[in-house]
């Protein structure tokens, strides 16, 4: 299995998933930083605690249930994958709208959005929201 993903990582494909960080370290893979998209580290704030793929999928996507009976890592792949998706949507949305007429000089290349969500508003909103209503709440994992 590890030369399986060794030639994966090698051949530059995306990784995806939520919180890979721990599982690259426990098969001792070095993975390029360009190539994981992990959505533990797209939805987090610095400096504050990841969020749980349970309560983001619950909260973001509308999932019930993951992770409730059994651990099922095809779901949480799809899950994780999803949430990528949504982030690198909102990024598009809000770079859409920095380079619309009257945008300023907020629109120049230097001061687009990065990849980060403190970065940029639609995410950071997001995130202000996810984090208040989990610390609230204690991370339900339905959709409140």
């Amino acid at each position: 299995m590890l030369l399986k993903l060794r030639a994966i990582v090698d051949s530059k494909c995306i990784i995806v998933g939520h919180g890979l960080e721990n599982d690259f370290k426990a098969l001792g893979l070095v993975v390029p930083r360009e190539q994981v998209r992990d959505s533990a580290h797209l939805w987090k704030l610095s400096g504050d605690r990841s969020l749980p793929l349970r309560f983001l999928a619950a909260q973001l996507l509308e999932v019930e249930g993951l992770q409730s009976a059994t651990h099922d890592s095809v779901e949480d792949a799809r899950a994780a994958l999803r949430l990528c998706k949504l982030h690198a949507a909102m990024l598009e949305k809000d770079r859409e709208a920095l380079r619309r007429p009257g945008a300023g000089s907020e629109g120049t290349p230097d001061e687009q959005p990065s990849m980060r969500g403190e970065d940029n508003n639609a995410v950071l909103g997001t995130l202000r929201e996810l984090y208040g209503m989990g610390y609230t709440y204690g991370w339900p994992s339905n959709p409140v």
